[in-house]
């Protein structure tokens, strides 16, 4: 009886734990769906006042720009704000930069000659210059941009094409030292008296291969419909070279189809609406075509030869109304026309379409005269029944009939296909189809201010680390890592179950882990990053002319949480937490995605808020943001590479988004052609923190091979670029030495090193979850630091 009892006792506690679970979830979820529904009835409250501020945006923007141009003449101002433009300074501008691997040596003459020939002179078919602002320099006035077009007679091109010197700092130019050389070039300001672009050619030795650095204003992309295919001069697409698969052979080759990327797609792209808006149309079209040839005098002149009824005389007064609104359409659709003359054109309209149909009061008259009259009625009354008789006894009974015989030979060629039992299914389905995107859609607006709010507000409430606390100067630094072959990345993806962008972002994650850890600065739980995805097709892509509609946008943002807590370091737990991240990432940030691509492609929230409410909002969410992450790689899988307009082939390219307003770091995975390398820009004030996350990006990767059990690449045992991969840390100048002697003695020092560390991968691998070995790997690292210095392509 007593364990009964006591067992009893134990039941009954358990029920009622568990009621009282259910209970605190319920009411968990009434309050979200309250909190929901306060978000969704607010933003709907302050949509009028949304809609005054768009009205007195753009009017005072408006008023403004006239003020100016009639002040100062000799500048066009610019009309649109961006977000780059409204969190512009004269410290901080919006320079995007290109780096591209030439080999072969370079023709200066050549270069500025294709130049002048392919961008500067290019005209479009009415004769005028396509990238006229190219020629002009770049000024503000009362915080608007503004070109200066009185210095296009001045242009010189050998201000913006140069050759740099190919020694620095005593020291040849080479894969050892580019990387400082490009970052004491781009921590440069353009210069303010010519136009905002510039193209260095950076010889190197051996010369077997040069580089191209572009830099360019982000204006001169946005406004004058600019692409960077234009400023690289890369030639026309060559064939797609898809890599194989691994257990393929030559008689029998397949495709590795293109990854998708977890950074886009993550609307659903309404399909049964468009398709059920185009059937709609064409139905209209069809039956409103079959009642004009019925009724309409103009189209057939039978009409008018007998007498006119009410339905006759309603239907050419409603054909001869949407002929007249039509018309008054496209006239109010003519910009270059005055009100008054769109005025005198509208009243010109009425009377010419009232007259093609003979539609006038004398009309109409005649019209009621013939329907009131008996004979009249009884005649109509008479063909309506005749009509309905005639239904009902022939084309009812066959229509079934051949409903009949399409059930009956469905399956033979019979020709009885097109059924309307069959068209009203199709058409039901679409309907039915077309609901659910709808409804898809409505929960998505009602969700998106409460989505809105918790991840730019309220959510990530975690103490703030280095990179959103550190003080930014303006000023810009760039790294790359080394390459990583994208077959091996896939065979990593393979092996630990992940797609190869979750292993990007992973080796990604671990580098930014690094950075904290190699400086003394507090590991946070996570790193908070806007990340978007943009197509290697679109950033390469040639303006056309005449056909440009300025730059694509790529995809939008989305909003990152990369988890760096130092409680995880098994490489296969980080995977996977990097999977759970991206995937709770794209079931709630639709909206986040969507209003981003609103911005980018209409440039929503600078059209409604003022250009200082814009800066004070984006200066907020980039020191909350700290870090942006960037995606470039090819949507069709295409992993061949481009040439140059000369025939010279482009070996690799970098490309880098400027960090601006309070975002102090800029990643950038770029895949081009078969591998994939982590390009890094960041403020001056982090530097040397750049590149000890591009070397500990290819750490990563090495790590997670070692996971994997994917053997180590042959030629990375062999170079000296390879080493710099297991150093965590870049030293200073100071510490590099520029004698021949010493830097050949570091190099075989350093080959020693590099096959102990060959031998040793899944050694190390095991030994670092360990916190002994960690302790030691920094120490060796800080060791290191005083006497390594970096080999990079």
């Amino acid at each position: 009886n007593d364990v009964t009892s006591v067992s009893g006792l134990f039941r009954d506690s358990v029920s009622g734990k568990r009621r009282l679970l259910w209970r605190r979830e319920q009411q968990m979820d009434f309050d979200e769906h309250v909190y929901m529904l306060l978000a969704f009835l607010t933003t709907c409250f302050f949509l009028p006042v949304i809609l005054l501020l768009y009205i007195v945006v753009n009017g005072t923007r408006s008023w403004t720009i006239k003020f100016l141009n009639r002040i100062f003449p000799k500048l066009e101002f610019i009309k649109n704000i961006t977000v780059r433009t409204a969190t512009d300074t004269s410290r901080n501008q919006g320079i995007i930069t290109v780096l591209l691997t030439v080999k072969g040596t370079y023709d200066l003459n050549d270069i500025k000659q294709r130049i002048k020939k392919h961008i500067l002179e290019r005209k479009d078919k009415s004769g005028k210059l396509i990238f006229p602002h190219l020629k002009t320099g770049l000024t503000d006035r009362l915080g608007r941009y503004a070109w200066t077009l009185n210095k296009a007679k001045y242009f010189d091109i050998d201000s913006h094409v140069n050759v740099a010197n190919s020694i620095y700092r005593g020291r040849f130019v080479s894969e050892c030292n580019i990387q400082e050389y490009v970052s004491d070039i781009v921590a440069k300001y353009l210069p303010l008296e010519i136009s905002p672009w510039q193209i260095t050619i950076i010889p190197c030795y051996p010369p077997e291969r040069f580089y191209l650095l572009i830099r360019i204003h982000h204006l001169l992309l946005s406004e004058e419909g600019l692409g960077l295919g234009d400023l690289l001069l890369l030639g026309p697409e060559r064939q797609n070279v898809f890599t194989r698969l691994l257990d393929e052979d030559d008689e029998n080759p397949q495709d590795v189809p293109p990854q998708s990327s977890p950074l886009t797609g993550l609307f659903q792209v309404p399909v049964a609406i468009p398709k059920l808006y185009n059937k709609t149309l064409e139905i209209i079209d069809y039956y409103w075509n079959q009642f004009v040839l019925s009724y309409d005098p103009f189209e057939n002149p039978e009409v008018l030869k007998t007498k006119a009824g009410i339905t006759k005389c309603t239907a050419i007064m409603f054909i001869t109304s949407v002929s007249i609104l039509k018309a008054v359409i496209n006239t109010t659709k003519q910009s270059d026309a005055s009100l008054f003359t769109k005025t005198i054109n509208i009243n010109s309209i009425v009377f010419n379409e009232i007259r093609k149909r003979q539609c006038g009061p004398r009309f109409l008259a005649a019209a009621v005269m013939n329907s009131l009259n008996p004979f009249e009625l009884i005649s109509s009354t008479l063909k309506f029944f005749s009509y309905l008789w005639l239904n009902c006894l022939v084309r009812v009974p066959l229509t079934l009939m051949y409903e009949l015989l399409a059930i009956i030979f469905k399956d033979e060629s019979k020709g009885y296909f097109s059924t309307i039992t069959e068209n009203m299914f199709i058409c039901i389905s679409l309907i039915i189809e077309a609901a659910k995107e709808i409804c898809y859609i409505c929960s998505l607006i009602y969700s998106a201010p409460k989505m809105l709010l918790d991840e730019l507000v309220i959510s990530h409430r975690d103490p703030k680390h280095e990179l959103q606390t550190v003080s930014l100067c303006g000023r810009k630094v760039v790294s790359w890592s080394e390459s990583v072959p994208l077959d091996r990345i896939r065979r990593i993806g393979n092996s630990i179950g992940a797609s190869p962008n979750e292993i990007l972002i992973t080796a990604t994650t671990g580098a930014l882990k690094e950075y904290f850890r190699n400086f003394g600065f507090r590991v946070p739980k996570s790193v908070l990053t806007t990340a978007r995805y943009f197509p290697l097709e679109s950033l390469l892509k040639i303006s056309r002319g005449d056909d440009s509609s300025g730059p694509p946008s790529g995809r939008g943002l989305v909003c990152l949480e990369l988890p760096t807590s130092q409680l995880q370091n098994d490489p296969r737990e980080i995977v996977h937490d990097v999977q759970r991240m991206l995937k709770e990432t794209r079931e709630r940030q639709t909206a986040i995605y969507e209003a981003s691509l609103w911005q980018l492609d209409g440039g929503f929230i600078t059209k409604v808020l003022p250009t200082l409410a814009v800066r004070l909002i984006f200066n907020y969410l980039s020191r909350r943001y700290a870090v942006a992450l960037t995606e470039v790689a090819p949507e069709t899988g295409d992993e061949s590479t481009k040439q140059l307009i000369w025939g010279q082939e482009v070996e690799s390219a970098m490309y880098w988004r400027p960090p601006q307003s309070n975002i102090c770091l800029s990643l950038t995975l770029m895949s081009y052609g078969d591998s994939v390398r982590l390009g890094i820009m960041a403020d001056s004030m982090i530097a040397p923190g750049h590149n000890v996350i591009a070397t500990n990006f290819l750490y990563q990767i090495n790590m997670l091979a070692a996971v994997a059990e994917i053997p180590r690449e042959a030629n990375n045992v062999s170079t000296g670029t390879s080493i710099q991969s297991y150093q965590p840390n870049i030293p200073p100048d100071c510490a590099i030495s520029s004698s021949a002697s010493s830097a050949s003695g570091e190099l075989r020092r350093l080959a020693d090193i590099s096959t102990d560390l060959n031998n040793s991968t899944s050694q190390d691998t095991s030994r670092s979850n360990s916190p002994s070995s960690d302790s030691g790997t920094r120490s060796t690292r800080s060791s290191n630091e005083e006497n390594i210095f970096p080999f990079t392509d």
